[in-house]
């Protein structure tokens, strides 16, 4: 049996994907959508938005609603809607989200604010996520680019977790890019100099406490022999 949704459950008739494929009036499928939900706040950033499609997983009981609006969405609305979204369906049903903005422009306010979200959904950052939560990309002359530490660090980006995060932009209504990891030398080499005082600080400093603790061992090893000798008995005879 197919599992019904409360999205579909709240259409009059059963609302079912081929009703969607032939033109139902997918604006008003998303108005219901948002009353389902329970959205309070302002309509007017969804004004012509539709649900394009759903696709039912049956087995994995998860359900994929692909949305269209006309932007981007502000980072605060896209988190909300999609908490709503996901306690509204959680009874039934895991849901997934896809976002198409028909007039999305790329923009640096944009990108630093999804950009946490990007890197904490992608699943990709492991231990490399606090690295790098620590600086959004930079849009540059219509390129996206990211400030690496090393070209270790670089490389790895490249192969293992930025075309993740990619994604979730993509996912949340951004157009195609590719964030382009880069490594500023000058900056590289300030770090490595910095790296380099610190560690001859460390060393100094430990090298302080090594002789410090050795200095008082000899004290007290003077001392303990000192107290030794106060106590040991007279020699010859009484």
């Amino acid at each position: 049996m197919e599992m019904q949704s409360p999205l579909q459950r709240a259409v009059p008739g059963r609302l079912t994907k081929g009703m969607i494929q032939v033109g139902l009036d997918r604006e008003a499928m998303f108005e219901k959508l948002l009353e389902q939900i329970g959205w309070q706040d302002g309509r007017e950033v969804f004004s012509g938005a539709r649900v394009d499609k759903v696709e039912v997983h049956t087995k994995s009981k998860r359900w994929d609603f692909h949305l269209a609006v006309n932007d981007i969405l502000p980072f605060s609305t896209f988190l909300k809607f999609r908490q709503l979204v996901e306690a509204s369906f959680e009874p039934v049903c895991r849901t997934a989200l896809y976002f198409t903005a028909e007039n999305a422009e790329l923009t640096q306010k944009g990108l630093t604010e999804y950009w946490a979200y990007a890197v904490e959904t992608s699943g990709r950052g492991n231990g490399f996520t606090q690295t790098l939560l620590q600086g959004a990309p930079e849009l540059e002359n219509g390129q996206v680019r990211y400030l690496a530490e090393n070209d270790v660090l670089k490389d790895f980006l490249k192969r293992n977790i930025l075309e993740s995060i990619e994604e979730v932009y993509q996912n949340a209504g951004f157009p195609k890019f590719t964030i382009k990891p880069y490594v500023d030398e000058k900056l590289a080499e300030e770090k490595r100099e910095q790296m380099m005082r610190k560690s001859a600080k460390n060393d100094a400093e430990l090298a302080r406490k090594a002789y410090e603790q050795i200095r008082q061992a000899n004290e007290q090893k003077v001392k303990a022999r000192e107290k030794k000798e106060e106590v040991r008995p007279a020699e010859g005879p009484v």
